[in-house]
């Protein structure tokens, strides 16, 4: 996909890797992913590698709790630093 701000985000996942940041996305992300992947017509196969490629790096998947949950709606309202 060609987006607008798509060279930005490409220079935040750099920045991120070369700084040795982990990413952490809800269990939900993989679902996301592949299904805007397959309403674009992309090989879900190979965005599904990439992906694990990634989180065998800088990705890690995790099921969040309430606390998690909570933080994030209150980021969503509040912003956060």
């Amino acid at each position: 996909m060609n987006e607008s701000d798509s060279a930005s985000a490409i220079d935040f996942i750099e920045k991120i890797n070369n700084e040795g940041y982990k990413i952490l996305v809800p269990s939900l992300f993989l679902y996301e992913v592949l299904g805007v992947a397959e309403y674009y017509k992309y090989d879900t196969k190979e965005i599904y590698d990439l992906i694990s490629e990634y989180e065998s790096n800088n990705l890690q998947i995790i099921n969040p709790d309430n606390a998690i949950i909570k933080h994030a709606l209150e980021m969503t309202t509040k912003g956060h630093d």
